[in-house]
């Protein structure tokens, strides 16, 4: 009798048993709430176990049954495997769905286009926007001495050596691999051949960049970029100003609407009105072909050029043409021009 009653016990636990890996199974493969598919932040951070990682999602209300999750969990030995980072998880997914995440890595990430031509702050603000990294870490790292010398670098700045681009980044990424992924692209994009031309022309890279971050202010016309470097290139050779308003922008600290006659004598070493040759570094993140075109300048001999209004410009080789020109312009309305103000126009 104690016999059957042993065989009977033993059954009635076996089947509870299973019923119970069944129950917990069909719980591990449902959502906590189909309809609820709002994505919630929930990061993962080093030192944290399964039962805290439960906690967590129990506590963001992505999962309900946290021990249940746990057992599923350890059963496929998976309690080890799961990784630090930050994940996008909601109450619609299955209990195995954020369980496969987690254990895989698959950390949220943003894709951010870096316009050409963003400087240093405007690309710290897309940043923080995409809840990548934070304005004022990347804005003192790009400024920050010891940093910029452990990249290799000797300059004042990153300003110029943050290649604009479209990344792939992680939310809440370290700020320095953020930019050291930005100036690695850089170093990728400057070629053997780009480097040969820049030794063989007798400039350095931060020359080439400085320039290109000019010529990427003063157009957005692909061709044009070839002749306002032959123009700017012309003025160094004859020892004149480069008189670029984008240098003078960039000098300022709070301009507020358009570049006035007073704002041409602000004192800054960035204002090549006041200043002969290149102002000190770069004043944005140029593009290659702003980059080429420092290399590859147009043969033309211009000294001059003003903005017609329609993003393009108008050439000229004489301070006399140059005058007309703008006069040509006014009358065309095409903008409203100061004769003796403007990019290049200041004086002979």
């Amino acid at each position: 009798m104690n016999y059957k009653k042993s065989i009977l016990f033993s059954g009635t636990v076996t089947i509870v048993f299973f019923l119970g890996i069944i129950y917990t199974n069909n719980i591990f493969h449902s959502a906590l709430d189909v309809k609820k598919k709002e994505l919630v932040l929930v990061e993962i951070k080093r030192g944290m176990g399964l039962s805290d990682i439960s906690l967590l999602l129990s506590k963001k209300r992505i999962i309900k049954y946290r021990y249940l999750f746990n057992m599923q969990i350890i059963l496929r030995g998976g309690s080890s495997n799961l990784k630090v980072g930050i994940y996008e998880l909601s109450p619609s997914m299955t209990q195995n769905k954020i369980y496969k995440k987690i254990s895989k890595g698959t950390i949220v990430t943003r894709t951010i286009t870096i316009p050409e031509g963003f400087t240093v702050k405007m690309i710290a603000e897309r940043l923080e926007k995409n809840g990548i990294a934070r304005k004022k870490d990347i804005v003192r790292l790009s400024g920050e001495k010891e940093f910029i010398l452990s990249l290799g670098l000797k300059v004042h700045s990153l300003e110029g050596y943050l290649f604009p681009d479209t990344y792939v980044l992680k939310v809440k990424m370290h700020p320095e691999l953020v930019l050291k992924k930005m100036l690695k692209n850089l170093r990728k994009k400057i070629t053997a051949e780009i480097k040969m031309k820049i030794q063989k022309q007798e400039k350095t890279l931060h020359e080439v960049l400085t320039l290109a971050s000019i010529i990427e202010k003063e157009t957005s016309i692909s061709k044009e970029r070839f002749l306002i470097a032959s123009v700017f290139l012309n003025r160094l050779k004859k020892n004149m100003r480069l008189q670029s308003d984008p240098t003078v922008i960039y000098s300022l600290p709070n301009l507020k609407g358009k570049l006035s006659k007073k704002n041409l004598s602000y004192n800054s070493p960035y204002n090549t009105y006041l200043h002969r040759g290149l102002p000190p570094g770069p004043i944005a993140n140029p593009g290659i072909q702003s980059i080429l075109a420092v290399l590859n300048p147009s043969k033309e001999v211009f000294l001059y050029f003003v903005a017609k209004g329609d993003n393009g410009h108008i050439f000229s080789k004489t301070y006399k043409e140059h005058r007309a020109n703008i006069r040509f312009i006014k009358k065309q309305r095409f903008r409203k021009v100061d004769l003796n103000y403007g990019t290049v126009s200041s004086s002979k």
